[in-house]
């Protein structure tokens, strides 16, 4: 396969069967995680990562095997997880980056000229940021409304429960970029791309060309994914 971009979802939250409310809440609870990080995080605050396909969630929340689930507000529609869950926690667990939006098969691209790589590359960059918008943004709104009509509380922790989690993060990604070059490069990558959008604000268009400018145009058609 060829990679050819990827994307972001909103920042996870906690979708539960029972309130949290303060780190004293978390103290046992079997919580679904879709990585390592969010796995890290559950255990720092006494509670037990489950790792299960977020295809599963549903049934585990609705059966009892899991108390609740780390993961985007989207979920609430994307696996109707509003019709198994009864509690919103708002505490910023990170966003989750590895989703692969456009890969191309191997063999067809091989068969392919440079320009019509090219034409697939651009077409595939233009869209990445569009999706990462309607993830990100468009989509957790719909789901706000969602959870609204269906009487689900939206929980806001207590400020002692969002210091600790801010602080854990803090401190899980310095141990991890002191320890791991690639960990570094990807957090100095998320602060250059962060200063990029301060500057380009909602225009998905221009994001675009600069993704284009910034990434793809040091990429060898001739041999990327070969």
């Amino acid at each position: 396969m060829v990679f050819l971009g990827a994307g972001a979802s909103d920042p996870y939250v906690l979708i539960t069967t029972t309130p949290v409310r303060s780190a004293e809440d978390l103290q046992g609870l079997r919580l679904r995680s879709g990585g390592a990080p969010f796995s890290r995080w559950a255990e720092n605050f006494g509670a037990t990562p489950v790792s299960i396909a977020v295809g599963e969630q549903f049934e585990a929340l609705n059966q009892g095997t899991i108390d609740g689930t780390m993961t985007s507000l989207v979920d609430m529609l994307s696996f109707r997880l509003v019709d198994v869950a009864d509690y919103v926690t708002e505490i910023p667990l990170g966003t989750y980056h590895v989703t692969s939006n456009f890969t191309f098969n191997q063999s067809t691209w091989a068969g392919m000229s440079e320009d019509d790589r090219a034409t697939v590359l651009r077409a595939a960059n233009r869209a990445n940021p569009t999706l990462t918008d309607r993830w990100g943004f468009q989509l957790p709104d719909a789901a706000r409304e969602a959870v609204a009509e269906a009487g689900i509380e939206v929980i806001t922790p207590d400020e002692g429960l969002l210091e600790a989690s801010n602080a854990f993060a803090q401190s899980d990604s310095d141990s991890r970029t002191s320890a791991d070059e690639l960990a570094a490069d990807f957090a100095a990558l998320v602060e250059k791309w962060t200063e990029i959008v301060e500057e380009l604000g909602d225009d998905l268009e221009a994001m675009s060309e600069r993704a284009m400018e910034e990434i793809w145009s040091n990429v060898d058609l001739a041999s990327y994914g070969l």
